[in-house]
């Protein structure tokens, strides 16, 4: 698969995976909040307790996941420039209809400096969010 595609689409679900990860966390805390509530009946207590906790192991494996692939995303983005996470930042995860003209105003190229910069900031993204070295 071609790197360039994988790096876009990390960024781009950026947003949605930082949503999810809040959603898990609170997903947690109300599993949490439950079992340590009384609630429960004695009968169903202990069939409950089982069954939630089950449930909460279950999303502290889908937040681990998710936690890794935010972390690996924001490693990329830390050894950018500014210039660089901006042009990024307005391709893929905060684009707006205009996003190149505002581009264009805000940093002041042309819309053909804007693509030689955006294909560098996506390169060196990929190198530093999967490790590699330019040896």
């Amino acid at each position: 698969m071609d790197y360039k595609l994988l790096a876009k689409e990390s960024l781009s679900g950026y947003r949605v995976l930082s949503a999810a990860i809040e959603n898990l966390t609170q997903s947690i805390g109300d599993i949490d909040r439950r079992l340590a509530s009384q609630e429960l009946s004695q009968k169903e207590h202990l069939e409950e307790r089982i069954s939630l906790c089950a449930q909460r192991a279950h999303l502290e494996s889908i937040l681990a996941y998710r936690r890794s692939g935010k972390e690996r995303i924001d490693r990329g983005l830390a050894v950018l420039t500014p210039e660089q996470r901006t042009i990024l930042d307005r391709f893929y995860i905060h684009r707006t209809d205009h996003y190149l003209d505002d581009l264009m105003d805000e940093l002041g190229y042309e819309r053909r400096s804007i693509y030689y910069r955006h294909n560098t900031a996506l390169r060196d993204f990929t190198v530093a969010m999967y490790g590699l070295s330019e040896d």
